[in-house]
């Protein structure tokens, strides 16, 4: 039996999904009504962290370590359908979950099992929400997801990942917005990001998707914006001349002279059809150190850099601006695809730090 805390050293353990009624996986469902208990009390705001798709009006009740969900519209025949439970929500000690739990069910004998998943890479996963348009191949140049709602949409866990299950195989484009307003669509002033292509699920199954949120279509006409998925400002992105002195590129401040210091090392990646290369040095502030334009199999030098600790990020610049691009909403356009490297590279004054090999080879 289930009790109340009591008192003793602090539960930092989330409650979870202990029991679904009827089962995920369940088909032929005419009159769907579920039941889902946890291990432990969770607090009654879990109802506003479920979300069904494809959308679907739906109702929900709350008692204390169990929850009920049934629906107001009148479901599509033969049709699948998932609900999330996303995890904004807390238990009763205030603990939150890191993965959603998702139940798929059909109203009809065929049960879809395609999967999505994924992570969007922000500052802050507030509000984030991912928005999935099936039958991508069929969408025309007039696609403007500022005014269609999205068929599907997950919240992102609070770890970034996200999962969208119950579909069938097939093309998928996918967006990520801060859905700050809740009304299910990309505005002007909200964060958003594109997958760098549309997602193909076959025999059940894609490849995991990266996100990355970037500024909205009204901060975009201020060059001082950031870069959400890195605090990075892009404006600091133009690329280092290879021939920079390290002696003319010292900063003085009241109490020191500081020095640029230097890197080198090999870069290996699949050949380009279009675009360029482009890497940046990225501090640990997630602001651009130095960029360069490598070349595949060759050996790379960045001459001056400020001291500092940095990570690695490379793109490909399909639009050669120098800078990376998350996508445009309309006309639409896809995002540029980006790599982060789990890297740690240190450079200190007047020293060069050397071997540093960047792959993006599978």
């Amino acid at each position: 039996m289930k009790v109340a805390p009591t008192g003793g050293p602090k539960d930092t353990t989330p409650a979870h999904v202990e029991s679904v009624s009827p089962p995920s996986g369940t088909r032929n469902l005419v009159d769907p009504r579920f039941t889902i208990v946890f291990d432990d009390y969770v607090d009654r705001s879990i109802r506003n962290d479920i979300t069904v798709t494809p959308r679907a009006r739906f109702n929900s009740s709350y008692s204390g370590d169990e929850i009920a969900i049934w629906f107001d519209d009148e479901l599509n025949d033969n049709t699948t359908y998932a609900i999330t439970l996303g995890t904004s929500w807390k238990d009763i000690r205030g603990n939150t979950s890191d993965e959603s739990t998702t139940i798929v069910f059909s109203t009809g004998p065929d049960l879809d099992s395609g999967t999505i998943r994924g992570s969007v890479i922000a500052r802050s996963l507030q509000d984030v929400v991912v928005l999935l348009y099936p039958r991508a191949d069929t969408l025309t140049t007039a696609f403007d997801p500022r005014a269609l709602i999205a068929p599907y949409q997950v919240p992102v866990g609070s770890n970034g990942t996200f999962v969208i299950g119950g579909l069938k195989d097939g093309l998928y484009r996918l967006i990520a917005v801060r859905d700050g307003n809740k009304n299910q669509l990309p505005d002007a002033d909200e964060e958003y990001g594109v997958a760098s292509a549309d997602v193909r699920v076959r025999e059940g199954a894609s490849d995991d998707v990266n996100v990355y949120l970037g500024p909205s279509m009204r901060e975009q006409t201020d060059t001082s914006t950031t870069d959400s998925s890195l605090s990075a400002n892009l404006a600091d992105s133009t690329l280092t001349p290879r021939d920079s002195s390290r002696a003319d590129s010292a900063t003085t401040t009241e109490d020191r002279t500081v020095y640029p210091g230097s890197i080198e090392g090999s870069f290996n990646a699949p050949a380009l059809s279009a675009g360029r290369y482009i890497m940046r040095f990225v501090n640990q502030q997630g602001a651009v150190g130095a960029s360069i334009e490598p070349v595949v199999g060759k050996p790379f030098v960045v001459d001056s850099i400020p001291p500092g600790t940095y990570t690695v990020d490379v793109f490909v610049d399909t639009n050669n601006d120098a800078q990376y691009s998350h996508g445009s909403l309309f006309p639409f356009s896809f995002a540029e695809h980006r790599f982060v490297r789990a890297l740690s590279i240190v450079v200190r004054q007047r020293w060069t730090t050397e071997n540093v090999n960047v792959n993006l080879l599978p």
